[in-house]
């Protein structure tokens, strides 16, 4: 059972539900987000995916929703899908020690990519703080130097092209 809090007018809202549809597996929906709601609705239709924002996370993660998110039964829930931004390294350490035994996992994509384009492709990847993963099949990156534009070796830190 996934529940969607990300709107269908953006690409990661569209392909999720697309993909439900094309499964046929079950998919919750929110017309518009609130936090007390998309908690109350993991509980009662058990949701094992959620597809989320990063502001949702750190939502999660906020003492000032801790009372919220302790009032309901978090068992069923297996893994957490956030793009649209990266993760800082604390906010994924924090959420690993808040839901030890669900996965979070991060994806990177653009509305004209038509998606991800990368995207953890295991659970050990995810493990991984600050990536997103391997590129997906039939998609091309390249690595430059921001400063120069000239592309740089693997493992070297630089801006996507």
């Amino acid at each position: 059972v996934h529940l969607s809090t990300v709107p269908y007018f953006h690409v990661y809202g569209f392909t999720l539900c697309l993909r439900m549809v094309a499964f046929g597996e079950s998919l919750v929906s929110i017309a518009k987000f609130d936090l007390g709601v998309m908690v109350r609705l993991i509980e009662e239709f058990s949701v094992t995916h959620l597809a989320v924002a990063p502001p949702v996370v750190v939502a999660l993660l906020d003492g000032n929703n801790e009372r919220l998110v302790n009032s309901v039964d978090w068992k069923s829930l297996e893994s957490v899908a956030s793009g649209g931004a990266p993760l800082t390294v604390a906010v994924i350490n924090k959420f690993r020690r808040r839901f030890p035994n669900v996965s979070l996992v991060q994806s990177y994509g653009l509305t004209e990519t038509t998606g991800a384009i990368a995207r953890g492709a295991s659970p050990c990847e995810g493990m991984i703080p600050g990536t997103v993963g391997r590129l997906i099949a039939n998609c091309e990156a390249k690595i430059v130097d921001p400063n120069t534009g000239v592309s740089l070796p693997l493992m070297n830190h630089g801006e996507l092209l």
